[in-house]
């Protein structure tokens, strides 16, 4: 009897115990605490803008491959409030190569802002970058632009103001100067066939401006073609593999 009593006694302590750790641990709370990929993904792509190539759970850390601008990281967040515990760069991203605008492009851009006649358009390098360097006539003034070749937007612009008659003389003079793009087209088709891709007018301030003509023919091959700007003598002609 006293053996039972004993054995109440102890059975109803462990109960007792048991309770008190379920009391504090609280495992059935322990699943609410973690927080979803979801939640956790969307946390860190708003501080590293990117897209989540990978996600995985292990022992309470989130791990997630992101793939941002500048290249591939990794990092583990605690599952718990989301936290970013340490971030590793797995790989860079190769710098993206802007392509250059055409001359039509930059020309119809330029004249649908200045409503003005385009006197010359030229792509030139200044300070070891590639600019576009033109000059529009409107009916009282001549402007001067610089202009970035991968965007159409205008760096600068210096404006003379002319009057009517030095005006009609320098239309004159730089119709004298230079052939037409037209012409100049014309040429280049009759030296080799296929479709005009480019055209672009160089050393306009020089002694010997030219032309450089791109071709692109039936088999897909490109020539680039030079002819001088006054005389439209075939300069040279550069086939491009």
């Amino acid at each position: 009897m006293y053996i039972k009593e004993k054995l109440g006694y102890a059975g109803a302590g462990a109960a007792v115990l048991i309770g008190l750790v379920l009391l504090f641990v609280q495992p059935w709370n322990h699943a609410d605490s973690v927080l979803s990929a979801e939640a956790v993904e969307e946390t860190v792509i708003s501080q590293y803008p990117g897209t989540v190539e990978k996600s995985t759970l292990e022992n309470g850390e989130y791990h997630l491959r992101i793939s941002t601008d500048t290249g591939t990281y990794e990092f583990i967040v605690d599952s718990s409030d989301g936290s970013i515990i340490s971030i590793q760069q797995i790989s860079k991203s190769g710098v993206k190569e802007h392509a250059i605008l055409s001359r039509d492009t930059v020309k119809e851009k330029l004249l649908s802002e200045t409503g003005g006649k385009l006197l010359f358009l030229e792509l030139i390098t200044k300070d070891d970058q590639d600019i576009y360097k033109a000059k529009v006539k409107t009916d009282t003034e001549r402007t001067l632009f610089e202009i970035d070749p991968y965007t159409g937007e205008v760096l600068s612009r210096q404006t003379i103001t002319t009057d009517e008659e030095d005006d009609e003389e320098d239309e004159e003079e730089e119709n004298q100067k230079f052939l037409a793009e037209e012409e100049v087209e014309k040429i280049a088709m009759a030296e080799v066939e296929g479709e005009v891709e480019d055209t672009e007018l160089r050393g306009e301030d020089t002694n010997h401006p030219y032309y450089l003509v791109e071709i692109e023919t039936d088999d897909d091959k490109e020539a680039v073609i030079q002819i001088h700007a006054i005389t439209g003598q075939v300069q040279s002609v550069t086939w491009d593999d």
